[in-house]
């Protein structure tokens, strides 16, 4: 039995995948962007970042974890600029269906494998 390696491009025409693919969604009133997949560096800055905003003097802030997780989901998926004050943030991460929105309409399976890594990495289990 021979075996054929699949190009790149291969792999984009099964998974349907073309570049920056987004789709465009209308939040409320509002059209956004949302990415469809990330691209592996993409994935691994997202992790990265969460992680980041997880610590604090070098340990990790267990608390922090849900909101740095959706901030990032949003920030990485979408084409929302969030707002800079600690305030608006946080009720954008939580008191909004903004995360929601991006989460059904991205890519499940990513965001979830980004928040299973992550909080491996953080809390030493899934």
């Amino acid at each position: 039995m021979s075996t054929q390696m699949l190009s790149e491009n291969d792999v984009r025409r099964i998974v349907g995948i073309s570049g920056k693919q987004s789709k465009k969604v209308t939040w409320h009133t509002t059209q956004i962007s949302v990415r469809q997949t990330l691209s592996l560096s993409e994935y691994i800055e997202t992790v990265r970042n969460i992680i980041a905003d997880c610590t604090v003097q070098d340990t990790y802030a267990f608390e922090f974890f849900d909101y740095a997780f959706r901030i990032n989901i949003i920030e990485s998926f979408s084409n929302v600029t969030l707002p800079s004050d600690a305030d608006s943030l946080f009720l954008t991460a939580y008191s909004s269906d903004l995360f929601d929105t991006i989460y059904r309409y991205g890519n499940q399976s990513q965001i979830d494998s980004i928040k299973e890594i992550t909080r491996y990495k953080i809390f030493g289990k899934v």
